[in-house]
């Protein structure tokens, strides 16, 4: 389970009475979002849940996001106001791939004082470790099939064959914080798989977004085919409050003819005094075969931008690396005695063991379980 981050400077509240009434009735009122659908409006199905002053939702909320045949033009919404020094931990389970589209918007809304954790994980995270949350579903719908919604930078890989989108904007309200975890498991049975998130800090506000994507292609694929699969990030921050923080680490490693795009933006406005900001962006790329073909090599494209306006601002740093597998350590471990297939599965654990070992520990398993069966 994601440890849910402890709101900072909360004050005393209200009194005990008072909480158990506001427990009571978000209990009611998530139960009665359990229980019936939303209604369904003109750009889709939509959810609004809030979250009362001072209280912390002990138990995840998890949001099943079924996969539909391709066809009509609708898309759940759903929106979380997080009011003042409430906590809330939220688990967007997206399906299998292949067969179908699927697309879920999130948009979030942070009070002074609030805390919120957002996880977004693949259906074999949820569905073999007991860690786990219950698979309960908070979004009742069917999932209708539409491209993905216009963004600031669109991607061309992304536009050709989407299947799998997810979006998240937040607003974070002075001292608030907000975690995101990313787990992205592409092969070439789950097409495109893109993520994109905005978020806007306010005073003293912190942010922290950390990602994994594995993929991994035949030897054959290549960028436009069918056969390859495609994994695409796109990101914002900004910073738009003095003393507000934001890191984002983002690690991935990729096997055969994949394509990956990772892009990264974030603006430091000039009222954000004393703002820390931080990007990392790595990468791993592992031939197919023996790497003669250069169609058997990941694309990799990775964009990390840093734009700051004149401000005092407490640091700011950028970059993104891109490299193979280190063959001389293959080789010390193989001539150890190490199998070939068992010295890889290591390797690329430990090159993205850094960002891989923050992340709960459900999606740490389906990591570890989709290296071992794709990636060695």
């Amino acid at each position: 389970m994601a440890a849910l981050p402890a709101s900072v400077g909360v004050p005393a509240g209200p009194s005990a009475a008072r909480r158990s009434l506001a427990r009571d009735a978000a209990q009611k009122r998530i139960g009665a979002l359990y229980q019936q659908p939303p209604r369904a409006g003109e750009g889709g199905e939509t959810v609004r849940l809030v979250v009362p002053s001072y209280y912390q939702v002990d138990k995840a909320v998890v949001v099943n996001v079924p996969a539909v045949p391709a066809g009509l033009a609708r898309r759940p919404t759903m929106e979380v106001d997080v009011q003042t020094g409430a906590g809330v931990e939220m688990w967007i389970v997206l399906p299998k791939g292949g067969g179908g589209w699927v697309h879920a918007d999130l948009r979030l809304k942070l009070a002074p004082d609030a805390a919120a954790a957002v996880v977004f994980a693949p259906h074999s995270a949820c569905s073999h470790d007991r860690a786990a949350p219950t698979l309960r579903t908070l979004l009742p719908v069917v999932v209708k099939h539409c491209l993905p919604p216009p963004t600031r930078r669109s991607s061309a890989a992304a536009a050709a064959n989407s299947a799998t989108t997810t979006s998240l904007s937040a607003t974070l309200a002075p001292r608030s914080i907000l975690h995101v975890d990313y787990l992205t498991l592409s092969s070439p049975q789950k097409a495109t798989q893109r993520h994109a998130f905005d978020i806007v800090l306010g005073h003293r506000a912190e942010t922290k977004v950390s990602g994994v994507t594995l993929a991994a292609s035949g030897e054959e694929s290549s960028v436009g085919k069918k056969t390859a699969s495609v994994a695409c990030i796109d990101g914002y921050v900004t910073h738009a409050g003095e003393g507000s923080k934001s890191d984002v680490k983002l690690s991935s490693a990729l096997r055969g003819g994949c394509v990956y795009e990772c892009g990264v933006r974030t603006d430091v406005k000039k009222e954000a005094k004393e703002a820390s900001a931080l990007q990392r962006l790595r990468s791993t790329v592992l031939a197919a075969g023996d790497g003669s073909n250069v169609r058997s090599w990941p694309s990799v494209t990775q964009r990390p931008q840093l734009n700051i306006e004149p401000a005092s601002v407490e640091s700011a740093e950028h970059g993104a690396t891109s490299a193979a597998l280190p063959a001389s350590r293959l080789h010390f471990l193989t001539s150890r005695g190490v199998p070939l297939r068992r010295a890889r599965t290591m390797l690329v654990s430990s090159e993205v063991s850094s960002v891989l070992s923050i992340l709960p520990t459900p999606l740490i398993s389906a990591a570890h379980r989709f290296i071992e069966k794709r990636m060695s």
